[in-house]
This record gives structure tokens, C-alpha cells and sequence, in this order.
């Protein structure tokens, strides 16, 4: 079984992240040190979305959350406040063409 998420460990801080977010934060991350370079990369983790400077000089690194063999995932997911493993789509109820309906003021 792979990570069911990724602590992203930045200046003394811990954000939990989805194992997807996570991982394109990492590619882009890469990527930046890489080439020399540094800008603000966005997170989505747990508690929202921050933006975080990202450099050679700036201490960031990724470690995998698992779950030993056997383990119960929906309740090792909620105990790092990761979603549900079950699908929770939504189908749209309008195309992106539509225009935004508008309130009624009332009579």
C-alpha cells in the first residue's frame, strides 16, 4: 500500500496534504530548485490552501503518511483529517456558459 497522504514539513510548520496535492507540489517544487529558481507555490492541505516560497535556500521537504498492513484507512484517513477514500463527486448542475443565476429582490 502506497502513502494515504504527505506531511509537507516548511520553517517549523506541518501541513497534511492529500497524496495527489502533495505530489504536484513536490513536481513543481523540483522543478523550481532545479532551475535555480524561486516562487510562491500553492498547497492545498487540510486546513485550506497556502502559498508557500519556494527555493534552494528554503527548507521544505515531503514525508509519506502509511498505514501499517491491516489497518482500518478510513479511520487512519480521518485521524490525519485526509477525506473519506470513497468517491464524493458531484455532477455539475450547469455549464461553465451558463450565466449566474441572480436573486430576486422580492416584491
Amino acid at each position: 500500500m502506497g502513502a494515504i497522504g504527505y506531511v509537507v514539513h516548511y520553517f517549523g510548520n506541518r501541513y497534511i496534504a492529500e497524496s495527489e496535492m502533495a505530489l504536484i507540489f513536490h513536481r513543481r517544487m523540483r522543478a523550481l530548485i532545479e532551475a535555480g529558481e524561486g516562487e510562491l507555490v500553492p498547497l492545498r492541505h487540510v486546513e485550506g490552501i497556502d502559498l508557500l516560497w519556494i527555493a534552494a535556500e528554503v527548507p521544505c521537504r515531503l514525508e509519506e503518511i502509511t498505514v501499517p498492513p491491516g489497518a482500518d484507512l478510513d479511520k487512519a484517513r480521518a485521524r490525519w483529517g485526509l477525506r473519506c477514500h470513497k468517491s464524493t463527486t458531484v455532477a455539475p448542475t450547469g455549464r461553465i456558459s451558463d450565466p449566474v443565476p441572480r436573486r430576486s429582490t422580492g416584491s
